[in-house]
């Protein structure tokens, strides 16, 4: 998903300002003139005010300015990077080395699959300390791409799609439910559960008998919407680039199909 939105043309490295303040209106004015906004003074005031309200700093240096309003047409994003910091009153330590400046419009669905993939790079081990050691954009613009996995996106059909996914062992829920948010999948609700120590316990002859299986006992149960006919394929690949590989003997299994009637299943929206 940030591979959309990932552009070497939208991170700025090194880059100085006296101010937060000033930050702003260089990326309000230079969102106007790529024409993701209609007017940069709207954006900057919508910036400034959310500010206000309260700073969403992801973690230590890393924080996310943001604005929604009708003035933006297009979602969008750009990336500020300077290992020295950047002056940023109201965090810790007052210095922000990455700063992710969005903009939403109103009716904008898909900020929710960028919040998640941008917290999943943010996760992954090595990033960030890689992307600070960065002497040059170039170094940067690696960085990211080395770390974020590109999913192909497609078009949405209308109709709707049930996806289920099952992992086998232990599992960490708040692990796997952004990768499901990343690729469009939503309403999504977890039963927990417990698979047979052997496929012969499922037949009634069989089941008094002992086999020997490496054990798999926990076991837990993903079912979620989505309009994206492929998204069960995305989130395979996405579960395999985190570590879990469903394609191992007995790990488990993810697979969709198509809903012809779905009532329902509007999410509320987040406040953001």
């Amino acid at each position: 998903m940030i591979s959309r939105y990932f552009h070497p043309e939208h991170l700025m490295f090194n880059m100085n300002f006296e101010h937060k303040q000033h930050l702003f209106e260089y990326l309000c004015k230079k969102a106007e003139q790529d024409g993701f906004i209609t007017s940069w003074e709207k954006m900057y005031k919508a910036v400034a005010e959310r500010e206000q309200q309260g700073i969403t700093e992801l973690k230590s240096s890393v924080v996310l300015p943001h604005a929604r309003g009708d003035f933006i047409t297009r979602l969008f994003t750009y990336f500020v990077v300077n290992p020295q910091g950047i002056s940023y009153q109201g965090i810790k330590g007052d210095k922000a080395k990455l700063v992710i400046f969005i903009g939403i419009p109103p009716q904008d669905k898909d900020y929710l699959k960028l919040l998640a993939a941008i917290s999943r790079i943010l996760s992954k081990p090595g990033f960030f300390d890689q992307l600070l050691r960065a002497e040059v954009i170039e170094d940067a613009v690696y960085t990211f791409k080395k770390y974020y996995l590109q999913v192909g996106e497609q078009a949405k059909g209308e109709t709707g799609y049930a996806v289920v996914l099952n992992i086998n062992g232990i599992v960490d829920v708040d692990e796997i439910l952004p990768l499901m948010t990343e690729v469009g999948i939503n309403n999504v609700v977890v039963m927990e559960g417990e698979q047979p120590d052997s496929p012969f316990k499922m037949l009634k002859f069989f089941s008094s008998f002992s086999f020997r299986r490496s054990g798999i006992g926990e076991s837990r149960l993903f079912m979620g919407l989505t309009s994206d006919s492929d998204a069960s394929g995305k989130l395979f690949t996405l579960l395999k680039n985190e570590g879990t590989d469903l394609s191992r003997p007995g790990k488990g299994y993810v697979f969709s199909f198509a809903l012809n009637q779905c009532f329902g299943g509007v999410e509320e929206e987040p406040e953001f």
